[in-house]
């Protein structure tokens, strides 16, 4: 079967280069959006992801009347539902109207949490019916093997933390940094990934520039050193805005490679019913969030202090988690078979 994937990954999103290489493993015939017209009576499906996202005027008539000519055409349209809005919104009316545009004509809306559904439950059952869940696929060796631990090496009792991933304003970096300067020299904090921009990285680096407990490799990093950093860390720590964030494929990485989190009850986070082995919150505003998020830090030190490997122990009970509910051959055979529900 040929269907049109959007986006097609280059190798930098390792979440669409591993549906992709799934899907081609079951014999489908990936084409992307922008060259499938000499295949357009052959392809039925239409999935996309990060459609949403409007970069101007001209983009969203563009999108728009694209999506009308797809639905006219007979073509069936998914629409993978990851956030509550586009993270970074240059365009907000603009956004919400195609948002809504793509809700209505979507003949399935693919959600990687329950509480997306709850979300779209309000625009009418009829929406809500739409839907199909479809857990977010966990990343298990994707970016490489990590190498055994070391048992008997005694743990540093100093908590480590890991700010991970590419380093944008909505992921609240400002707020951990003030946390962790405040809390001293009980924390180190690493910050690793490549900033939106030149100006922002030099703005992370004048805020960190007199706080000791503070490190960071403000670059884009390769697999293998990924997982290097994932292995040195106590914890990842992503302090995630909630009114954006719905799904975390953050979440999905440091649990795949045994590590807990500390992170806003976010849908990726309320979805897991055992939450024994994280350190999850809510807040209600910037403010909140701030008090909140020191005093959770300060409760993780608190219990490496009790049980230095204790951190060790909920990586392993999360990355069991993942292993079993979020295992991505399971989930790509569900996509794989809703396709050809779909194009039946």
């Amino acid at each position: 079967m040929k269907i049109v994937y959007h986006p097609i990954s280059g190798g930098e999103n390792i979440y669409i280069d591993m549906i992709i290489n799934g899907l081609k493993k079951r014999k489908f015939e990936v084409l992307p959006l922008s060259g499938f017209l000499s295949n357009f009576l052959e392809v039925k499906i239409i999935h996309l992801n990060w459609y949403e996202n409007i970069g101007s005027l001209l983009n969203f008539l563009n999108k728009s009347t694209k999506l009308i000519v797809y639905k006219i055409l007979g073509k069936k349209v998914l629409w993978t539902m990851h956030n509550k809005e586009p993270h970074e919104n240059a365009h907000p009316f603009l956004q919400r109207v195609f948002t809504n545009l793509l809700i209505f004509l979507a003949d399935k809306i693919i959600i990687h949490s329950w509480d997306t559904k709850k979300i779209l439950a309000k625009k009418g059952r009829r929406i809500a019916e739409k839907t199909f869940y479809l857990p977010h696929p966990a990343y298990i060796d994707m970016y490489g093997s990590i190498h055994d631990r070391d048992v008997t090496k005694p743990k540093n009792p100093v908590l480590k933390l890991l700010f991970v991933g590419l380093v944008r304003p909505y992921k609240n970096l400002e707020l951990v940094i003030d946390s962790v300067e405040t809390i001293g020299k009980d924390v180190r904090l690493l910050i690793v990934g490549k900033p939106k921009n030149k100006e922002y990285a030099e703005e992370i680096r004048d805020k960190i520039s007199n706080v000791p407990n503070i490190e960071h490799d403000l670059r884009f990093i390769e697999n293998n050193e990924l997982i290097e950093y994932l292995y040195d860390c106590d914890l990842v720590i992503l302090p995630y805005k909630m009114d954006s964030v719905l799904n975390s494929g953050a979440v999905m990485l440091s649990f795949s490679y045994g590590k807990s989190v500390i992170c806003p009850n976010i849908g990726t986070i309320n979805d897991i019913k055992d939450k024994s082995a994280l350190l999850n919150y809510t807040y209600s505003n910037e403010k909140e969030h701030k008090k909140i998020l020191t005093q959770t830090i300060e409760k993780a030190v608190a219990l490496k202090k009790i049980s230095p490997k204790v951190f060790d122990e909920w990586g392993l009970q999360m990355k069991n988690y993942v292993a079993e509910f979020h295992d991505k051959e399971v989930i790509i055979d569900r996509l794989a078979k809703l396709y050809q529900e779909i194009a039946d």
